[in-house]
């Protein structure tokens, strides 16, 4: 993605491992040159920051150590970032559309999880929100290292929630049901664009 890389770890099975324990660091080359970064741990991956240009080609070698053993695999990619209107699931959730702005809703482990980006999907700046879960209003914090949108609440997930979300002078929400596995537009201010979801 244009803030980085994002890597997750998955055993020979395919079968995703808790990123405790690993560190390691990423050598990344792009369109601004090459950079060495510290893998910080974000939830359920590591991650590599560094500028990288939105549909720029970029290589990193990743090197990760384990119980004191380190391995290196080198990553290429075609391309930074996704296209616009690329619905894809960066983050296990349900993505949703206002306007041009994407909302990617991951609850996990009692925390509403919200990432806002552009029409190509990348991480947008000056967010707040509040979520509505059922009767309490949830307040969201900003996060702009893993770029997400994130308040605790017992139980999130499980039922459908409203999300209030404020982009610079822009507000709108968007709301997601976890058990039909769609999000729903509601309303919207400061925008001329319609909402919709898709």
């Amino acid at each position: 993605m244009p803030g980085g890389i994002m890597f997750y770890v998955s055993d020979a099975a395919q079968k995703p491992l808790p990123i405790d324990g690993f560190t390691g660091s990423a050598v990344v080359k792009g369109p601004g040159g090459v950079e060495t970064v510290t893998l910080a741990p974000m939830g359920d991956h590591l991650h590599a920051r560094a500028k990288l240009a939105q549909g720029d080609a970029v290589t990193a070698v990743l090197t990760l150590t384990f119980g004191g053993k380190a391995e290196s695999v080198s990553f290429e990619t075609k391309a930074v970032g996704l296209q616009e209107h690329d619905h894809t699931s960066l983050h296990g959730g349900q993505v949703g559309m206002w306007g041009d702005y994407h909302l990617e809703y991951a609850p996990k482990d009692g925390e509403h999880r919200v990432w806002v980006t552009d029409a190509k999907r990348a991480q947008v700046t000056g967010v707040s929100g509040s979520l509505k879960d059922g009767d309490t209003v949830v307040p969201l914090t900003f996060d702009p290292a893993a770029g997400v949108l994130a308040g605790k609440n017992a139980g999130a997930g499980t039922r459908p929630v409203m999300v209030d979300v404020k982009v610079g002078e822009t507000s709108f929400s968007l709301g997601f049901n976890p058990a039909a596995g769609e999000a729903a537009p509601a309303s919207g201010h400061d925008h001329d664009h319609g909402a919709h979801a898709h």
